[in-house]
């Protein structure tokens, strides 16, 4: 059953530096379809919570101040793209690394693989901060 639902996230203005507020984000709401409601909820406020919680988003600053309370909507791409990058690229990363180093000796293939891992989560963490502000819209402040 397709579950569509309207992920709805509060955040704070924690910075104003050069015409850009940065903004950290607070704990996730979500309203839910019917079938998620009897269901239990759906299971992807976590899974958002992991990966975007302690990440500070750049936005244009509209007037806002620091302490200001806002609400932030986006879309559910948003967080398969953020799978995607930190665990999909990274395990991918992690294989190739061990294959490539591995005929030469096993440890080297797995240090291989552990220095391509970090090095994929540290560009894609890098990627998510510098875009997630063009994928979500501000719904209203408080």
């Amino acid at each position: 059953m397709n579950c569509k639902k309207t992920q709805k996230v509060d955040a704070v203005v924690t910075d104003i530096t050069s015409g850009k507020a940065i903004i950290q984000v607070e704990s996730p709401k979500q309203q839910s379809c019917q079938h998620c409601q009897t269901q239990g909820g759906c299971r992807s406020v976590s899974i958002y919570q992991l990966l975007f919680a302690n990440l500070p988003i750049y936005i244009d600053n509209n007037n806002y101040h620091i302490g200001e309370q806002l609400e932030l909507q986006f879309s559910n791409n948003l967080i398969m793209q953020a799978i995607w990058l930190l665990l999909g690229l990274p395990l991918i990363a992690f294989i190739i690394g061990v294959f490539i180093a591995n005929p030469v000796h096993e440890l080297l293939g797995f240090l291989l693989g552990i220095i391509l891992t970090v090095v994929t989560v540290y560009f894609s963490k890098n990627y998510l901060v510098k875009n997630i502000s063009q994928k979500i819209s501000i719904v209203k402040s408080h």
